[in-house]
């Protein structure tokens, strides 16, 4: 530490005296000790060492100094933002307490795949122990935050499975937090909700490690709101008109739950009433209009009053629809809109809680529209805890909450407590709550006295079905994961509830055929049919023939086919096989293009039953095949076949014969759907009108026609009555 200089009275090499005495590091100004010590290359360890020294240096690196302060900021540069500019804290008590939960988290995500996979093997249960553990350690959520989100950005190809465990503890961890918000949220008085607010909530929980934050949204609604009075400012000064709408209607692609989510709503520009509406009412309000939610049936609307405020004639406000870039209705108009008369009470103006309530219930309703698939499922577990925390007593979703729990055998113990609940709320749900109580406190003694696994050997006479062994990496024709296999059945051993939900009727063999127990690349186990190869390797020869050898095929390739040319309703044919509702997704639209795995989706509809096929099943296959039909005729995707839609397909088949001119056939198509209106709404009067045929009329309407083996697909040169494609389970 000492530095030596020349002797007393001797010149030093520049020529000057120096001063006799010795000098130190110690006796350097502090500031420019700070400065130095701030050195990057410094670790904390080198500040440990340095603060040992002696009492000055000790003194220098004081926890509140700014040296600590430098190499907390310098090593957690993502936690700066909790703290205010120029704080004074203890930042060697910060740095002693971040670094504590640092190790602490460490270790809880390390022990989570051993605990996954032998203490307790349910993964709602290990997130939930996480969590407490977490809780536990009494420190500030954003230390624990911080450090799952080093461990998922650190080196991508390095501790993949550290990375996969931080992620969802992660994504439990932001969702309490944010139902915690939500909770205090709804606490509040009803006139200081804020529906964007509340929407923001919504869009976070469902959206836990996207970056969205209230500041962030409302923000970009001020930036907005700066555009619409320059433009007022602009078009007319002395009237703050609201005809500016920020953002157009979702049409097309209505039921992607991104047009519910209020930061995807401000980047795409698109979305539904709902959403819509609530941007719209949180702009007007900052131009100084009071706009009120109304909850009319099928279409979200506003609502502002021409007379003084506290009147409650539904005749003296103008209607806004959002969703109709901002079209002013009167109330009949508003009726005009769904095509059928309503109350005056749907009229009235809601509270946030019930805007809050209908935008959660849209995207229930969009997680029970889904296949099975895993994005579907954690939506619609995401929407039930959503809407449940709004109103924790509706015991139509508590059971569906209970079922869904059960079939994915996520939290047995949770399972009971909400059925518990059930009970005490409504007592006349005995069976159903029964039924359940019984089948989840077998799982839990099956898990803690777990039978000796049976011994099943592949080569055996009653085992040659089984195609795949243990141990083999597959990956699923259908939904396109990665697994390993890791046990198998040579039949279905679940349950026919489980069955009949994950539609194992449309297998060619439905539950008679191997089913395999795989272990899934997100760590989820999962139960897969097999699928005959041999069938496949004939479908997928003729997918070959059609698409020229190459990996897709498009509708030029099926417009080719001279069995087509003179089909009359060869569009509608052609349209079904890029129809994405035919494809078990939870979107509308159609593809440019499919590909094999696609083309087997499609054909799977055309499968007859067979002698093996239970009344269940058949009857799940029929409903399959209606539907396939509907969506043919339904080419708006609005779920009804209108007048206009019903007349369309008439013409092309009667016109075709040449028999029948244009207007009869027209004529015919109009008589026919003013009579299935009157079978369908017996008690219609003369002016009320029907806004056309839904699937359910469409079953009433074909009840008595056997679809289940009559749908064929002869254009195409293949038999179904042989084919073995369909969907896989999982």
């Amino acid at each position: 530490m000492a530095t030596s200089v020349a002797g007393e009275g001797q010149p030093s090499l520049n020529g000057i005296i120096s001063d006799p005495q010795t000098k130190k590091l110690t006796d350097l100004p502090t500031e420019l000790l700070e400065h130095i010590l701030c050195f990057p290359v410094l670790k904390h360890v080198d500040i440990c060492n340095v603060s040992c020294c002696c009492k000055r240096l000790h003194d220098v690196c004081h926890g509140r100094g700014k040296v600590w302060g430098h190499q907390y900021k310098l090593r957690w540069p993502r936690l700066q933002r909790f703290y205010r500019q120029n704080e004074c804290c203890d930042w060697l008590r910060e740095y002693k307490t971040r670094h504590r939960v640092g190790i602490q988290i460490r270790r809880t995500v390390e022990s989570i795949s051993k605990r996954f996979f032998t203490e307790v093997p349910c993964v709602g249960q290990v997130l939930g122990d996480s969590f407490a553990e977490i809780e536990s350690l009494g420190m500030p959520e954003h230390f624990c935050e911080d450090e799952l989100l080093f461990i998922l950005n650190s080196d991508k190809r390095k501790s993949l499975t550290l990375k996969y465990y931080a992620k969802k503890i992660l994504y439990f961890l932001r969702q309490q937090n944010i139902l915690r918000s939500l909770k205090t949220f709804l606490e509040q008085p009803a006139g200081q909700q804020s529906a964007l607010e509340g929407a923001v909530l919504v869009d976070q929980y469902c959206n836990p490690l996207a970056d969205v934050t209230l500041d962030s949204i409302s923000a970009q609604v001020d930036e907005i709101t700066e555009k619409v009075k320059k433009m007022l400012r602009m078009k007319n000064p002395s009237h703050p008109s609201l005809r500016i709408a920020q953002g157009d209607c979702n049409e097309f692609d209505y039921y992607n739950p991104l047009n519910s989510y209020i930061h995807q709503v401000l980047l795409r520009r698109t979305g539904i009433p709902i959403s819509l509406s609530v941007l719209y009412m949180t702009l007007a309000r900052k131009l100084g209009v009071q706009l009120e939610p109304v909850n009319f049936p099928n279409h979200f609307l506003l609502r502002w009053c021409q007379k003084p405020r506290g009147s409650e004639d539904i005749y003296d406000f103008v209607y806004i629809d959002a969703f109709g870039k901002g079209k002013q209705l009167t109330a009949k108009e508003c009726e005009y809109l769904i095509g059928h008369q309503v109350a005056a009470d749907y009229y009235s103006a809601i509270s946030t809680t019930e805007v809050l309530l209908r935008m959660v219930g849209n995207l229930l309703n969009i997680g029970k529209r889904g296949e099975g698939n895993e994005k579907s499922y954690q939506l619609l577990r995401d929407s039930l805890d959503l809407y449940l925390t709004i109103n924790p007593d509706n015991v139509q979703y508590l059971l569906l909450q209970a079922r869904l729990y059960f079939h994915l055998g996520i939290w047995p113990e949770k399972v009971l407590d909400i059925l518990q609940h059930i009970q005490a709320l409504d007592p006349s749900q005995h069976g159903a709550v029964g039924y359940l109580v019984q089948h989840t406190l077998e799982h839990i003694q099956h898990k803690k006295h777990p039978v000796t696994p049976e011994v099943k050997r592949r080569s055996a006479p009653e085992h040659l079905e089984v195609q795949y062994s243990v141990g083999l990496i597959m990956k699923h024709k259908r939904s396109g994961y990665n697994c390993v296999i890791y046990g198998w059945d040579p039949k279905c051993t679940m349950s026919q509830e489980w069955i009949t939900t994950m539609r194992v009727h449309q297998l060619s063999n439905g539950a008679n055929q191997p089913f395999y127990n795989v272990l899934v690349q997100d760590g989820t186990c999962r139960y897969a049919a097999q699928v005959s190869v041999e069938q496949i390797k004939n479908l997928h020869k003729r997918f070959e023939q059609l698409s020229g050898n190459e990996d897709t095929i498009s509708r030029e390739n099926l417009e080719n086919i001279p069995a087509l040319a003179n089909n009359p309703i060869r569009k509608q044919i052609i349209g079904a096989f890029f129809d994405k509702r035919n494809q078990h997704q939870n979107e509308v639209g159609s593809f440019e293009e499919i590909g094999f795995e696609q083309f087997l989706m499609v054909m799977s509809h055309f499968r007859p039953p067979t002698l093996k096929t239970t009344e269940e099943e058949r009857a799940a296959m029929r409903k399959e095949k209606l539907r396939f039909v509907f969506n043919m005729h339904d080419t708006d995707n609005d779920g009804t076949i209108t007048l206009e839609e019903y007349r369309k397909a008439v013409e092309e088949l009667l016109s075709k014969s040449g028999a029948i001119g244009q207007e009869a056939a027209k004529a015919i198509a109009d008589a026919a759907m003013l009579e299935v209106a009157s079978t369908n709404v017996p008690h219609m009067g003369p002016d009320d009108f029907y806004e056309g045929i839904t699937f359910e009329h469409f079953e009433q309407i074909l009840k008595g026609l056997e679809m289940e083996s009559r749908m064929h697909i002869r254009f195409l040169d293949v038999d179904t009555t042989t084919m073995r494609c369909g969907r896989p389970t999982s």
